[in-house]
């Protein structure tokens, strides 16, 4: 049987079992079920504070978490951790995410300046491609929005 901290990632598991034990960190929420991606038997233990105020929010409880299928993860919000569960609906399982590596922050004005001059370049770049396939005139405006829109996404990763 494997045990799975949210740490190294989400899961959905079938939960066959849902009980409130004692560890080294306080109360917590102990769920036993199957991986739904790979059927393996796990363990997931969770706060009791987390875990009860998520299954109250799908209206469960410790007692009636059993046989549902649950996805667990962390979710990041500014600067904390909380504990996410959601049920997984439909015949497959949730998918399952790899957790992201946040984004590099932009450091300067001069950065974002040059992120968004580059961003610029290839909109330019890309005129002459959409007037030519798709028989339009690009306005200097769709020229602005594709920069901006670039450069969201850029900002992105």
């Amino acid at each position: 049987m494997a045990i799975h901290k949210l740490a190294d990632g989400p899961i959905a598991l079938g939960v066959t079992e849902c009980s409130s034990v004692e560890g080294k960190y306080g109360t917590q929420i102990r769920f036993m079920g199957h991986d739904l991606s790979s059927d393996e038997e796990t363990l997931l233990y969770i706060s009791e504070r987390s875990a009860v105020a998520q299954l109250e929010r799908l209206g469960l409880n410790v007692d009636s978490a059993a046989g549902e299928n649950l996805h667990f993860e962390h979710v990041q919000k500014d600067g904390r951790t909380y504990t996410n569960i959601v049920r997984v609906t439909g015949d497959a399982p949730a998918p399952v995410a790899k957790p992201r590596a946040a984004a590099a922050p932009v450091k300067s004005a001069q950065s974002m300046a040059d992120v968004y001059s580059e961003c610029m370049d290839i909109a330019l770049k890309m005129v002459p491609v959409i007037e030519g396939n798709a028989d339009v005139r690009v306005s200097s405006s769709d020229i602005v929005a594709m920069a901006a829109t670039l450069f969201i996404q850029a900002n992105k990763r």
